[in-house]
């Protein structure tokens, strides 16, 4: 008994083990059981030990990783940006704003540094002229291309050579030009303008600076020969062709910049430049030297280095976008704010009736044209009857009634605005006003009837031609002829002068748009419709040429490229003329009429409609924007000429002619005029009093069977 305790005891210990191992079998049993056959949710969690070094492995990477994705990558509205992007972007945008030392602190703090080492170094090397060490650092820097690199060794050899030259060391620029700048460059042209002027050098300084202006000249064009060379462009692709030709473009300022620093040289001066910016270290330097390296780093992989005016670059690309969807952008876009979004209400542009225009209503005859003149003093408006109304744009009371035999063909306001053109159907002569009082200046009898013509820019001088012929004629105002006939490839239908009176853009019966050159007698296609042209005219600085055609397409070209911009779309045209002009303060809109009776307004450089103006009976045939005012002016078949202005409060300063200081002009029908009260009822009446005159006038048409048959017959 004594020992069955220690028995008990020691089978207690050892049936424990025994059981310990049972136990622990078992339970590694049900854990298999319950991982197959137990549902998810009850299944057992075991965590892993703090021991694990796979697990303490597994928990740093995923730390690791989440950590790196949350300082690479910047993600806004869905769009992700790289972080070291934004640093070297910021970084850039205080150095330019002259925070240096902010740019300094945000790098360290940071650890992003904004360029390479190498783009540093190079840059204080051609501050300092050491030309010969910045083109052997350009072989530790990355560039897009290697003809890139040779680009942009081909400049700073080119710099070191007008240096010589500059200092009469013409033993070593020659050296230069025959070892260096010869075997990378486009041309032999090149090379020896650049000796011929070198030999000029040798003889006198002013011989220099006499021949160093056809150096850059001649220089400007190695970009061209150097995209000549298409074996080497291959390798490039699309993008770094690209910002290769912006690059070009920008070559000619360098060339004028070095240029004035080299005649400084040689006038005995220190040889520094009126221009002069800071580096980065706090060094005064040429700003010459600064464009220099402006057309450099384009050719830079951007791993490298930050384009200068990035982030301004960026900025003026959203407030860009901003403008596009507004109808009224601000005058001045250096003043647009970047704290706030820019915001148009639709109360600046002028769809508010200001005038209705209604002589030829009681007359039952449509207006097909109406044009203001480049002042914006007066209106023109011609149509189906024989007569042009002059409209001062004050109060647009009718000032002048131009009698002519037939309904009027062409309007044309001289560049001074002191005459009105007009040609009418089946006459032979072609009839020049004077703006100022109304009677017959000049006559100018054709050989043909039906003819069109139009002003020489700045001159007292006329181009006319025939629907029917190929010839155009030159005349001055006395009918004497001031240039030779010039023979079209086909007839035209519609002409139009570039301001400079160096292009002649005209449409054809062959339904193609031409433009002819004067200085080279070129006549080129800028555009080939599918239907007949109906409308042309050309934007203020004669670049941009609009035409209108039956296809129901407003379409905009390039008058220097003929590259076609933009299609239009949207409104109604196949049966009539219908016209469209430019439009807005800065001619950032397009405005068109449409056949069924609206005026539509798009957004110029994306083509989307941003506005419907509805306020004619029948097709709106012509619009007119006024060139000094918020101001539009639309015509159509029901013989009205409507005028559109802002809203009633931005009337009062727009339209300040209209208003008195403290009173409005309330709306009376006057010399066929309906003017609109600014202010309260007034304004509201003389709207209830321009409807009801247009459904008089649609009661008036309804009993009209003719109607139908003359729409045809136009």
């Amino acid at each position: 008994n004594t020992h069955r305790p220690a028995i008990t005891t020691q089978r207690s210990s050892s049936s424990s083990s025994s059981i310990d191992e049972n136990l622990s079998g078992t339970n590694k049993g049900n854990d298999r059981q319950l991982d197959d056959d137990h549902p998810p949710c009850k299944r057992p969690r075991f965590m892993m030990s703090s021991k694990d070094p796979h697990g303490q492995e597994q928990k740093a990477t995923t730390a690791a990783n989440s950590l790196k994705e949350d300082v690479d990558i910047v993600e806004r509205n869905g769009i992700q940006f790289v972080r070291k992007d934004i640093v070297r972007v910021l970084s850039q945008a205080l150095n330019e704003l002259g925070y240096k030392m902010s740019a300094k602190s945000l790098q360290d703090e940071s650890g992003v540094i904004q360029e390479s080492e190498y783009v540093g170094k190079m840059k204080e090397q051609v501050y300092s002229h050491q030309w010969v060490e910045a083109i052997n650092t350009m072989d530790e820097i990355q560039f897009n291309c290697s003809e890139g690199k040779q680009y942009c060794e081909f400049m700073l050899w080119r710099e070191m050579y007008i240096e010589l030259v500059a200092a009469g060391n013409s033993v070593e620029a020659l050296k230069i030009l025959r070892t260096k700048i010869t075997p990378i460059s486009p041309s032999r042209k090149v090379v020896g303008k650049l000796s011929k002027h070198l030999f000029s050098a040798t003889l006198s300084a002013p011989s220099l600076l006499q021949t160093q202006q056809s150096v850059v000249e001649d220089t400007q064009r190695t970009e061209s020969d150097w995209d000549t060379q298409g074996n080497t462009q291959a390798t490039c692709d699309e993008t770094q062709t690209q910002t290769q030709t912006q690059m070009h473009t920008q070559a000619s300022s360098v060339y004028s910049a070095v240029d004035s620093q080299l005649s400084s040289v040689c006038d005995g001066d220190d040889g520094g430049v009126s221009e002069e910016d800071e580096s980065d270290t706090g060094q005064v330097v040429p700003s010459s030297y600064n464009q220099l390296l402006q057309m450099i780093e384009n050719h830079i992989c951007s791993s490298q280095i930050v384009p200068t005016g990035r982030l301004f670059s960026l900025l003026s690309q959203a407030v860009e976008l901003q403008m596009q969807t507004c109808l009224c952008p601000p005058s001045d876009v250096v003043s647009a704010s970047l704290v706030t979004n820019h915001f148009c209400k639709n109360e600046d542009f002028p769809t508010v009736v200001a005038h209705t225009l209604d002589y030829f209503v009681s007359r039952h005859m449509e207006v097909w044209n109406i044009e203001f003149n480049h002042k914006g003093t007066q209106l023109a408006v011609s149509g189906e009857a024989s007569v042009v109304l002059v409209y001062d744009t004050t109060m647009f009371e009718v000032q002048h009634e131009l009698q002519h035999e037939s309904s009027i063909r062409t309007l044309d306001w001289s560049y001074d605005d002191n005459y009105l053109l007009t040609c009418s159907d089946g006459q032979r002569d072609i009839l020049i006003f004077n703006a100022e009082t109304g009677e017959v200046a000049h006559t100018i009898s054709t050989s043909e009837p039906n003819a069109i013509a139009c002003f020489v820019p700045h001159k007292q001088k006329i181009t006319y031609s025939y629907a029917h012929i190929r010839e155009v004629y030159f005349v001055r105002f006395d009918g004497s002829e001031f240039h030779e006939d010039v023979t079209l490839p086909t007839a035209s239908v519609q002409l139009r002068y570039t301001p400079d009176g160096k292009k002649l853009v005209y449409s054809g019966q062959d339904r193609k748009v031409h433009v002819y050159t004067f200085s080279t007698e070129e006549d080129k296609e800028l555009l080939s419709a599918s239907s007949m042209i109906t409308s042309l005219s050309l934007n203020e600085a004669g670049t941009h040429a609009l035409i209108n055609t039956g296809a129901q397409v407003v379409k905009l070209v390039d008058i220097n490229t003929g590259e076609l911009v933009r299609d239009y779309t949207g409104h109604v045209q196949g049966r009539f003329s219908i016209r469209s002009t430019f439009a807005g303060a800065h001619e950032h809109l397009i405005v068109s009429g449409s056949e069924d009776g609206k005026v539509y307004v798009w957004q110029r450089e994306q083509g989307t409609i941003l506005k419907v103006i509805d306020e004619h009976f029948g097709p709106c045939n012509d619009v007119a924007w006024h060139p000094t005012k918020s101001m539009l002016a639309s015509c159509g078949d029901d013989g009205t000429v409507v005028i559109y202005v802002a809203t009633p409060s931005k009337c009062v300063s727009r339209l300040g002619a209209l208003c008195t200081e403290h009173t409005s002009v309330v709306g009376n029908h006057t010399n066929g005029t309906s003017v609109a009260n600014v202010d309260g009822d007034g304004w509201n009446a003389s709207l209830q009093q321009q409807n009801e005159n247009r459904n008089n006038h649609n009661d008036n048409d309804d009993g009209d069977a003719d109607d139908e048959e003359e729409n045809d017959e136009r």
